[in-house]
């Protein structure tokens, strides 16, 4: 990491932070997501036909998990910007000659 003087030292750091946390939130959903695509697949199969459980699956994941991986993409986003790594580190700024 490089070398931060001051606030902007606590402002990463909290940026970090928010990114793990947001990140923890999305592997909780992740698990949640799986369990109810499961149920509402297992439940679609019973009820109507087995094709329609295996096409309820995908969407109902994505579904659940979608807010929470924006939050967490958006969150690691600003934490790599606010660092400077990443996408946005020096090395990979373009110089317009």
């Amino acid at each position: 990491m490089t070398e931060m003087r001051g606030g902007q030292d606590t402002d990463i750091k909290a940026l970090h932070h928010r990114s793990q946390v947001a990140d923890a939130r999305l592997d909780v959903a992740e698990d949640f997501g799986w369990a109810v695509a499961g149920l509402s697949a297992l439940l679609a199969g019973v009820s109507w036909h087995w094709l329609a459980g295996v096409v309820a699956l995908l969407p109902v994941y994505f579904t659940i998990t979608k807010p929470y991986r924006t939050d967490a993409t958006r969150a690691e986003d600003a934490f790599h910007s606010a660092a400077g790594t990443g996408k946005y580190s020096p090395v990979f700024q373009r110089e317009d000659d």
